[in-house]
C-alpha cells in the first residue's frame, strides 16, 4: 500500500488588449510540488512505515482553459527550476484552472471538482477558482494560489482516496478537506498576490510591466476596500467620519463603485443633494460601467428639475430608464423635463412609448404649464382612450370636464 502526499500551489493571470477577436494575454502562476511516501514496503499486517519527503522539478501541469458554453481545452506547461510558468496569448473569453499534475512514469493527478455546499456557502466553483476583479481594466488578473494535498492510499474502505484543497486570492481562502464531516470552510486573511509579486520583477519584460501596474492596482484597491469598509461601520453614528471615509477610498481607487454608492446613499439621506450630485457625477466619469448607480440617476435627475435645469437632468432620467426600460415613473419625468426643455416632440414620443392613461394625464399638466393648451388637450384625449387599462384611478367625468373646458 502506498500513501502519496502532493503539495500543489499555483496563481493564474491574464492579460487583455482590446481588438475585434477574443482579448488574448498571459496564463501564470507558480507550482511546489512535494512526495511523500513509505519507507520501505508495508508489513504482513499492512502497517505503513515512516515517511519519506523528496523534491521534483521534473513535472509538467495541465491547465483547462472552459468556455461559458462548458467547452473545455487542455494547455500543458513547463514550470521553471523555481515552480513558476507563463503562457503567453491565450484567449481570456473563459476561465482557467489547474487540471492535473504530470509526472513521468506516474498516471496524471487530477485535481477533482468537488459538487456546490450550499449550507456551508461554498461551491465547486468558489473552491476552484475565485471570481477576479477587474473594474480598473488593468490588463492582467490574478486569479489566486491554490495549495493541493492529494493523500492516495487505496481503494478500501478503511483507507480511501483524500484530497484536501485551499484556495486563496487576496483577503479570502476556501478549502475543501474530504476527511472531515463538513469538507468545506471559508476563512478571511492576509493571502497576498505572490504571482504578481514574482512576475512584477521577473520574466519577460512586458509581463513584468503588467504584472508590476496590476500589483500596483490590486494594493491600492486593498487599501480602499479597507477605507470603504471602516466607513460603512461608522456611517450610523458617525456620518462625517464616514463620509471623510469613503471619500478617501475614492480617491485612492477611484473606479470603486462599491464606496461611490455608500457616499452617495449617505449624502442623500443626508439632504446633502448637491454634494450627493457632484459624487454621482464623478462615478459616472470615472467608473468604467457604473450602471448600477442607476438608483442614484433618479435622485440626481429630480435635484436638477427642482433646480431648474432641465438639461442636467434629461441625460440622467434617459439613463435611469435604459435600466429600467418601460418604468412609467421615469417615462412620466423624462418627459416632463423635456417639455421643461421645450422638446415637445420628444415628449409626445416618450408618452406614446408608454401608452397608458396615467402618463397621458401626469404630463398634460406640464403642456398646460408650457401655454401648449392643444398639446395638453390632446393628452386628456389620450387620458381618456386608454382609460379602460386601468392604470389612472382618477374619475373617468371629471378627466372628460377638464378635456372639455380646454379651448
Amino acid at each position: 500500500m502506498k500513501r502519496i502526499l502532493v503539495l500543489f500551489t499555483s496563481i493564474l493571470l491574464f492579460t487583455p488588449f482590446s481588438g475585434m477577436a477574443a482579448e488574448t494575454g498571459y496564463v501564470v502562476g507558480h507550482v511546489s510540488y512535494k512526495m511523500t511516501t513509505p519507507e520501505g514496503d508495508p508489513g504482513e499486517m499492512g502497517e505503513i512505515p515512516g515517511m519519506v519527503e523528496s523534491q521534483s522539478n521534473e513535472f509538467e501541469i495541465e491547465i483547462a482553459y472552459v468556455k461559458d458554453d462548458y467547452s473545455k481545452t487542455l494547455i500543458k506547461a513547463k514550470p521553471d527550476k523555481d515552480g513558476y510558468f507563463y503562457l503567453a496569448n491565450q484567449p481570456l473569453d473563459g476561465l482557467y484552472r489547474v487540471n492535473s499534475i504530470l509526472r513521468s512514469g506516474f498516471p496524471p493527478i487530477l485535481l477533482i471538482v468537488p459538487p456546490p455546499d450550499l449550507e456551508n456557502d461554498a461551491t465547486g466553483e468558489a473552491f476552484l477558482l475565485f471570481s477576479s476583479r477587474h473594474e480598473a481594466n488593468v490588463p492582467i488578473i490574478d486569479m489566486g494560489e491554490t495549495i493541493v494535498a492529494l493523500l492516495i492510499t487505496d481503494s478500501s474502505e478503511e483507507a480511501p482516496t483524500q484530497i484536501i484543497v485551499e484556495r486563496e486570492y487576496g483577503d479570502e481562502k476556501a478549502i475543501l478537506d474530504s476527511r472531515k464531516e463538513k469538507p468545506f470552510d471559508r476563512i478571511e486573511g492576509n493571502y497576498g498576490y505572490p504571482g504578481l509579486e514574482h512576475y512584477a520583477s521577473s520574466g519577460p519584460k512586458d509581463l513584468q510591466r503588467v504584472a508590476k501596474l496590476a500589483l500596483e492596482d490590486r494594493q491600492q484597491f486593498d487599501r480602499a476596500e479597507n477605507l470603504k469598509e471602516e466607513a460603512d461601520q461608522l456611517r450610523e453614528n458617525n456620518k462625517e467620519a464616514a463620509i471623510t471615509k469613503y471619500r478617501e477610498a475614492v480617491q485612492v481607487y477611484p473606479v470603486y463603485l462599491d464606496a461611490y454608492d455608500g457616499l452617495i446613499s449617505l449624502l442623500a439621506d443626508m439632504e446633502r443633494k448637491e454634494e450627493a450630485v457632484s459624487a454621482l457625477e464623478d462615478a459616472m466619469q470615472n467608473c468604467p460601467s457604473p450602471d448600477r448607480l442607476y438608483v442614484h440617476c433618479r435622485m440626481a435627475a429630480q435635484y436638477y428639475m427642482a433646480a431648474g435645469d432641465a438639461k442636467k437632468a434629461i441625460p440622467l432620467y434617459e439613463k435611469y430608464l435604459s435600466l429600467r426600460p418601460d418604468n412609467s415613473w421615469a417615462i412620466v419625468h423624462l418627459a416632463k423635463s423635456y417639455i421643461a426643455d421645450s422638446r415637445f416632440e420628444d415628449a409626445w414620443n416618450m408618452v406614446n412609448q408608454g401608452n397608458k392613461s396615467v402618463i397621458y394625464y401626469a404630463v398634460h399638466f406640464d403642456f398646460e404649464k408650457a401655454n401648449r393648451t392643444s398639446d395638453a388637450k390632446e393628452m386628456l384625449q389620450k387620458t381618456i382612450s386608454t382609460y379602460s387599462d386601468g392604470s389612472l384611478s382618477k374619475n373617468l367625468e371629471e378627466i372628460e370636464k377638464k378635456w372639455e373646458s380646454l379651448p
